[in-house]
């Protein structure tokens, strides 16, 4: 049997939340769907421990920086085909510090959008990038907006 297996690098993804309940995501053109795709601030960690990356994707994308951080998650979002592993970061305490640098990596602008709408956008199918949608409803659980219930894995075997 044959598989093709792609290696990558571990991965960051940020949900930037200010104290209004405010996300700001990135809307960037991408080749693979043809069209724009509004996004959470993420990127490769480059040879960084993933909380280093994450404030360095923040800032080059957004121009943003944080106060609080914290890891809510890790996954490995296609472990059928690739190895890379995702990490997944709530920024709180947000302010604009830098210049806005996200034209150079192809982002047309920032988005700002309350955290309840990018949810609704995200369950609709209006933001369609799986890991940005893994990202806020697990920002959306941290914060006591929604509940993850755990799931009974004894009725699947």
């Amino acid at each position: 049997m044959t598989y093709n297996v792609i290696i990558g690098s571990p991965s960051v993804f940020v949900v930037p939340v200010d104290a209004r309940g405010y996300v700001y995501l990135v809307k960037i053109y991408r080749q693979t769907i043809g069209e724009f795709s509004l996004e959470v601030p993420a990127g490769g960690c480059d040879r960084d421990r993933p909380e280093r990356a994450a404030k360095r994707e923040l800032r080059e994308e957004t121009g943003l920086a944080a106060t609080k951080w914290k890891l809510i998650g890790i996954n490995q979002p296609s472990i059928g085909v690739m190895n890379k592993k995702s990490h997944y970061f709530l920024a709180r305490g947000i302010s604009k510090r830098y210049r806005d640098q996200g034209k150079e990596e192809g982002i047309q602008r920032v988005v700002k959008i309350h955290l309840h709408r990018a949810l609704s956008l995200a369950g609709t199918g209006r933001i369609m990038d799986g890991q940005t949608v893994t990202a806020l409803y697990l920002s959306a659980a941290e914060l006591g907006i929604i509940k993850l219930n755990a799931i009974n894995t004894s009725a699947c075997v």
